[in-house]
């Protein structure tokens, strides 16, 4: 699947005919009032998804054992969010 769309992605930029020197100014990093931002929505794109996924999950409301382990149990999911 991986080399299939490896294949597609070469076909389409011989297709499109992209300019050489465009594609490589693309990977030089810019400096410029816009680059934060734009740093920061990649960074925010890529891990608040999965932070948000994995506290969700971590703080829903659960039943507690009214025993000494699960109580314990409850006291270490607590501790893992904090």
């Amino acid at each position: 699947m991986v080399t299939m769309m490896g294949a597609c992605f070469g076909i389409e930029m011989l297709l499109s005919k992209p300019l050489i020197g465009e594609i490589v100014t693309g990977f030089i990093p810019r400096l410029d009032s816009g680059s934060l931002y734009i740093a920061i929505g990649i960074l925010g794109a890529t891990v608040m998804p999965h932070n948000l996924y994995l506290h969700s999950a971590l703080v829903q409301t659960r039943l507690v054992e009214q025993t000494e382990q699960g109580k314990r149990k409850h006291a270490n999911l607590i501790s893992l969010i904090r």
